[in-house]
């Protein structure tokens, strides 16, 4: 005779029963190991960050003695009154700093492509500065005695926690975003001049410019301005210029004050006389793509000077 629990299994076996979760229970469980894996993100993102300001504050400790023997050997500190950052690989601190007496290389924040140790300095090299931005670390941030509250700052005057060259959040959060923009490759301004036709009145901004930053340019001088829509070109349609005095006004923009390494590219087609100098696109003297008639040559040049038209 059999029992009451031994019929039961073998009913089951007979019947293939078989024991599962319900589709609540299984998100119950999904629920709870979601929890558990943001919580264990959280933990390693927050830990990582405290590890990243804890090197900020040492990389700054360290390079501050670095700056000192710099001063005891040249009486002032490496001058960039200016300011920017130490991973900018066009910085006055590399032709100071970088030698056998000072330094191997120049200190970079550990999150380099959004933030960067700042240095500046007044006129003279006399009073310096360097800040860092610290993700988690606001108590060493608020109590460095500086005058930004989100930045670990380090100052000196001739070797002397005196004097400071001021620098504010607002200040410091601009020069990170602007290296933030460094690090994208992305076109300052491409004007394709292939619109059908231009206003040639030296106000109306017609002339495109196909980059993400909208530096349209407008066509001068008045009424005697460069003629957009030409089909003579390369490839579609082009601005034609006299040669003489016309050109493409492109309103200031920041971004145009380059510090840094440049390209400056251009495609023209030479069809009548020209003046001995005629320059192809430029920001005033500063930086510029000319054509050289004297010599037949296309010439490019750095150099600060008078403004002229262009």
């Amino acid at each position: 005779m059999l029992s009451y629990d031994k019929l039961k299994a073998e009913q089951n076996k007979d019947n293939n029963f078989y024991y599962s979760f319900t589709l609540i229970e299984l998100l119950v469980v999904v629920a709870i190991i979601g929890i558990f894996v943001a919580v264990a993100l959280i933990s390693v993102s927050t830990a990582s960050a405290k590890a990243r300001d804890i090197r900020r504050i040492g990389d700054l400790v360290q390079f501050s003695k670095t700056l000192d023997v710099y001063l005891t050997a040249n009486g002032i500190y490496p001058i960039w009154p200016s300011g920017g950052c130490t991973s900018d690989p066009y910085n006055p601190l590399s032709t100071a700093l970088i030698n056998s007496t000072y330094l191997n290389s120049l200190p970079i924040d550990p999150n380099s492509s959004r933030y960067c140790y700042y240095y500046i300095t007044d006129s003279t090299g006399t009073n310096y500065k360097i800040a860092a931005y610290l993700e988690r670390d606001t108590t060493s941030a608020s109590n460095d005695s500086g005058t930004a509250s989100n930045y670990y700052e380090i100052y000196r005057s001739a070797g002397q926690q005196i004097s400071q060259v001021s620098l504010t959040d607002a200040s410091l959060n601009n020069a990170m975003t602007s290296w933030q923009t460094y690090q994208d490759t992305s076109l300052l301004g491409w004007w394709k001049m292939d619109e059908d036709s231009w206003t040639n009145n030296c106000s109306t901004y017609n002339v495109l410019d196909s980059s993400s930053y909208s530096n349209n340019g407008k066509s001068c001088p008045n009424i005697t301005g460069p003629v957009g829509g030409e089909t003579d070109c390369t490839a579609g349609k082009c601005g034609l210029f006299d040669g003489t005095d016309d050109y493409i006004s492109i309103p200031h923009n920041a971004i145009f004050n380059v510090t840094r390494a440049i390209t400056l590219e251009a495609w023209i087609k030479k069809t009548g006389a020209q003046g001995s100098y005629s320059r192809v696109i430029a920001k005033r003297w500063q930086y510029y793509i000319a054509v050289d008639n004297s010599i037949g040559k296309v010439t490019l040049g750095f150099q600060n000077g008078v403004p002229n038209i262009g």
